[in-house]
């Protein structure tokens, strides 16, 4: 969650790159296919609580 966090703040406040030491040459195609699969992950566990609790 943090990771992904930070992929959404880094854009919106550049001083929080600066402070993380994160520079525009860290966005690789790598980081990118990590941000989709850990929000894939996390929507696969949100639909799988709800279908438990029978909410979809």
């Amino acid at each position: 969650m943090r990771f992904l966090s930070e992929q959404y703040i880094a854009p919106r406040y550049p001083d929080y790159r600066v402070e993380r030491g994160i520079t525009l040459s860290d966005y690789t195609e790598e980081r990118a296919r990590r941000c989709l699969e850990l929000a894939e992950e996390i929507f696969e566990e949100v639909r799988g609580w709800l279908v438990e609790r029978e909410l979809i």
